[in-house]
């Protein structure tokens, strides 16, 4: 991503980011600065009908 950078946050001991920021590039480029969550599920289609 050349010199595109994110910083993600990993709880301690697991290598799955839980939160991120990046810079307002790109498709960001009119985002507000904010924090986004990571959720991660086994079953995306599940998830999402769960959620409903």
């Amino acid at each position: 991503m050349g010199d595109y950078q994110d910083f993600c946050m990993h709880p301690p001991g697991d290598s799955q980011p839980v939160a991120g920021i990046c810079h307002a590039r790109g498709g960001n480029t009119g985002l507000p600065p904010l924090w986004l969550i990571y959720i991660t599920v086994d079953d995306p289609d599940l998830g999402i009908r769960r959620c409903q």
